[in-house]
């Protein structure tokens, strides 16, 4: 009974999360991607959660589907609560979350002008400012793939990074709170310094050159909008 919705019009993961949702006719909406697991129980533990919440974020989990080198370069998500974007709100990941139909309605979906990332902190936000309540459902497992290889991820952080600036632009009067710029200078002297003692491992390369990574996209990003946010 799976119906394929086509969102080929426009790229993005906001563009084919909205050509879902507004095609089911269903009271609850639940996102999950296709490269990730959905475990067992699953829609049951989203179901029961979305019965006192608007939102719902599930818990990731990453050691099911990753080798020892892409585990070594990513610090591991959050098995206890929710994530905090840049100190602001919690927010769900979109590989892991569920919605009412109503308020995916109200807010008008997901915002595709956020194509860089940040996508789903803008969603989950604008529903806690709008009253709407976010809880986190650790019985709603996915099993979560990393980025593989060097480049994805190099990308993926430095979409991050741009995506973080994004977000400050449109939450910065409604109490985002904005970076410090001495310790952005202070993570940038980290990373110079470090680079002898990272860059000989495998496992340190790639920490290293995500980090590098991120923080040239707050950098990029900071001078497209004519803001600090680094």
């Amino acid at each position: 009974e799976l119906r394929v919705v086509d969102a080929s019009e426009r790229p993005g993961p906001s563009v084919a999360r909205n050509a879902g949702w507004r095609a089911a006719s269903g009271d609850l909406v639940l996102f999950c991607d296709a490269d990730d697991v959905a475990d067992r129980g699953w829609v049951r533990a989203m179901v029961a959660a979305l019965e006192t919440s608007a939102l719902v974020g599930g818990r990731l989990e990453v050691e099911t589907l990753n080798d020892a080198d892409t585990l070594a370069w990513r610090s591991p998500p959050a098995q206890t609560h929710l994530p905090r974007a840049e100190g602001y709100l919690p927010f769900a990941m979109g590989s892991n979350m569920g919605v009412r139909a109503d308020v995916l309605r109200s807010l008008g979906g997901f915002d595709e002008g956020l194509d860089r990332s940040g996508e789903e902190p803008d969603l989950c936000w604008r529903a806690q400012l709008a009253g709407e309540t976010l809880v986190f459902a650790p019985d709603a497992v996915v099993h979560y793939r990393l980025r593989r290889g060097l480049r994805p991820l190099l990308r993926q952080q430095r979409h991050w990074g741009l995506g973080s600036v994004d977000l400050y632009t449109r939450f910065r009067d409604r109490g985002m709170p904005r970076s410090s710029t001495p310790a952005a200078v202070r993570h940038w002297l980290r990373l110079l310094l470090g680079a002898p003692v990272r860059l000989p491992s495998r496992a340190g390369r790639g920490v290293w050159a995500s980090r590098v990574a991120y923080r040239w996209g707050r950098v990029r990003a900071s001078v497209e909008h004519r803001t600090v946010y680094l």
